[in-house]
């Protein structure tokens, strides 16, 4: 019995010195973030404590995506947009909405959540629209997929 559980040992350790596969040395310059927890929190984008609409600044942030690339996609949602952040940068880009609530294609009203395809294509949860807002990687107005633009959100 001893000598099977010695064999099948023997065994295993060849096969993960064979399976183990050796990290490819062409990759330089690679950022790769290294996310640990940390109880006091730090923060990466905005200013701490303090709303406002400017690169820098969020109001009300809701939602979050991350990309292949570890860019991060904020859904803004009192600004009324969703936001770029690429790593390490310190201030966003706007790659959906205008800063300003409203019904046209290239605006959003009250945007808490994201979602990002596999093509970084975005599809916006539009809540005071009414409606689900697709937008293309790089387009500077959405399309609605689904929904019914025009019907306020009333409490």
């Amino acid at each position: 019995m001893i000598s099977i559980v010695f064999i099948l040992l023997i065994i295993g350790i060849i096969l993960l010195i064979l399976l183990i596969q050796p990290i490819p040395s062409n990759k330089t310059n690679s950022i790769i973030p290294i996310l640990r927890w940390n109880k006091t929190g730090i923060t990466i984008a905005g200013t701490t404590g303090t709303a406002g609409n400017g690169s820098n600044q969020f109001d009300m942030p809701q939602d979050i995506v991350i990309d292949h690339a570890y860019n991060f996609y904020v859904a803004d949602r009192l600004n009324h947009r969703i936001q770029k952040y690429s790593v390490g940068g310190l201030v966003g880009k706007i790659v959906a909405g205008n800063g300003t609530p409203g019904l046209s294609l290239n605006q959003l009203n009250v945007a808490p959540r994201v979602i990002l395809d596999s093509n970084e294509d975005l599809y916006i949860a539009d809540a005071f629209n009414s409606r689900i807002q697709f937008w293309k990687n790089g387009a500077t107005s959405g399309k609605t997929v689904a929904g019914w633009a025009g019907m306020i959100y009333k409490e």
